[in-house]
């Protein structure tokens, strides 16, 4: 299944995205989609073959059950979220999850290349 997957990853452009989690500033900024590639598209998302580990063999692999996977899965969904609909539900939203999203998280693209942005065809007519 990932072998599909990986195949958004430079399509979505996922590397360009980074999260931090504010209330831990002194941690790295996670960027769980830097390492995927298409030869070992499971293995190659170090957090994510961890959680797969944990979730076929708890008691073999209970170590790999870390805070830090955790938290690189929890990034690489909020960016997953923004690449499908968009930040602004998460972080413009009159909302509580915005409330925490804004509180708690960062999200930026880092050195994206403006070429690969979308930019709505605008028609208008001069009155």
């Amino acid at each position: 299944m990932s072998k599909d997957f990986v195949k958004l990853n430079a399509w979505a452009h996922l590397t360009d995205y980074e999260i931090m989690f504010k209330p831990f500033a002194n941690l790295r900024p996670f960027k769980p989609f830097d390492d995927w590639n298409e030869e070992k598209p499971t293995q190659s998302l170090i957090w994510y073959d961890k959680y797969n580990h944990v979730k076929h063999d708890r008691a073999q692999h209970f170590t790999d059950a870390s805070l830090e996977t955790a938290l690189n899965a929890i990034a690489a969904n909020i960016i997953l979220y923004s690449v499908q609909f968009g930040p602004y539900l998460l972080s413009n939203f009159p909302s509580a999850l915005s409330s925490y999203f804004n509180q708690y998280i960062h999200l930026s693209l880092v050195n994206p290349d403006v070429r690969t942005f979308y930019i709505p065809k605008l028609l208008y007519s001069q009155a």
